[in-house]
């Protein structure tokens, strides 16, 4: 309260310095926020960065281990393709012994939901992961197929996913081009590995609460991710 006895003078001068020291606390308080967020922002950033750094290792070590992964399932095929191949050159292939080469070679990877192998009109005729005698089915439609056949230099080809006629589960297919002798298409040798095998490992890996992983084809479209969302193979989102 000011004083009755203070002059206009005094009362005006008491008024002015009241009115600065607001504005002085104001400009302070002004300051005080500006280095907080200051400080607030350079931390993000950091954060941001060490963030960006974090998961970039991380996707090279798990791309690493997918393609050593699919290095191992090719040399597998490879064998296969070989001894195929070499049965032929004997004159014709021996059923039984083959299926028995394909299932030792299957056991060293038992990531693989199946080792198989074509004929070249695409039935399947040799190989492990759930074929039943005397039931013949066809994947002379499958992508990986049709490209084997289509493509003499025989070159690893990886499949777009599909829904499994045999496994009855989403898969990626492995596969390489079986020859005749003569060079012609003899069939396709190829190894199946189940959608649920990525997400196995996936789930290994602690991206936080919010945090995911994707795997994703050339053409950007989903292949898997975890946490699993519903309805998203394919998605280019």
């Amino acid at each position: 309260m000011s004083n009755p006895n203070n002059s206009p003078e005094q009362l005006q001068s008491s008024a002015a310095f009241t009115q600065r020291l607001i504005i002085t606390v104001m400009l302070l308080n002004l300051l005080v926020y500006s280095l907080a967020g200051l400080s607030l922002s350079q931390s993000r950033d950091k954060y941001e960065k060490q963030a960006a750094v974090s998961t970039q290792n991380l996707a090279n070590v798990l791309e690493r281990y997918i393609e050593g992964e699919i290095h191992s399932i090719d040399i597998a095929i490879n064998a296969v393709k070989h001894e195929a191949e070499a049965q032929l050159a004997r004159g014709k292939i021996n059923k039984a012994e083959l299926n028995a080469y394909i299932s030792q070679i299957h056991g060293n990877l038992p990531e693989l939901q199946g080792l198989r192998i074509t004929d070249a009109q695409g039935d399947l005729v040799y190989g492990t992961g759930g074929l039943v005698p005397g039931v013949v089915i066809s994947v002379a439609d499958r992508d990986y197929f049709i490209s084997q056949r289509d493509n003499p230099q025989g070159d690893i080809f990886i499949s777009k996913p599909v829904f499994g006629r045999v496994a009855k589960k989403w898969i990626l297919n492995v596969s390489r081009r079986v020859n005749n002798p003569d060079g012609s298409f003899a069939g396709t040798v190829y190894g199946s590995l189940t959608l649920d095998h990525f997400s196995e490992i996936f789930s290994r890996v602690d991206v936080g609460k919010q945090g995911s992983v994707s795997l994703r084809d050339n053409e950007l479209s989903l292949i898997v991710r975890y946490p699993e969302l519903a309805n998203t193979l394919g998605s280019k989102s």
